[in-house]
């Protein structure tokens, strides 16, 4: 799972924060989409989720 988020890090599809000594990945729902589709192309096994409406939200996931 961490190396799919830094490889989606690297593609500049989410960003990496830290807070509270955990690493946070937020990506931007306008490349959610785009960033589910290229962990699912890099072996990540699963169904990509679909990305929320909104395009200012951010949906953070922690690791």
């Amino acid at each position: 799972m961490r190396n799919n988020l830094e490889t989606l890090v690297k593609k500049n599809a989410v960003e990496k924060s830290h807070q509270q000594g955990s690493a946070m990945y937020t990506a931007f729902a306008d490349t959610a989409a785009t960033a589910a589709a290229a962990a699912a192309d890099d072996g990540a096994g699963g169904v990509a989720e679909e990305a929320p409406e909104t395009a200012a939200e951010k949906v953070p996931a922690e690791v």
